[in-house]
């Protein structure tokens, strides 16, 4: 990512995407851990993981989001790359 010339937030969440409580901040790390489990999760997009990661609890109550929301954000995942799906197949 330094080669790349990335500023240094998006190295802090890549570095941290497993492991965000861990991370500078959090809070964005945190964002792109949830990412990576709900594309691994439903099946359409992976980085050479055999299972799901695991959810990084301590992270998750950085967010205060109540376990219910997780639906809603998966459903909102699902229609944006349904989305993007469409628009790239055009």
């Amino acid at each position: 990512m330094k080669q790349w010339k990335l500023p240094l937030i998006l190295e802090n969440n890549v570095a941290f995407h497993h492991r965000p409580s861990e991370a500078q901040l959090p809070v964005p790390a945190t964002l792109v851990h949830l990412a990576d489990i709900i594309v691994n999760g439903l099946g359409i997009g992976t980085s050479g993981e055999k299972y799901v990661p695991p959810l990084d609890y301590e992270a998750w109550e950085n967010l205060k989001l109540s376990p219910s929301m997780f639906e809603t954000i998966i459903g909102q995942a699902l229609h944006q790359f349904n989305s993007l799906k469409s628009i790239l197949h055009e």
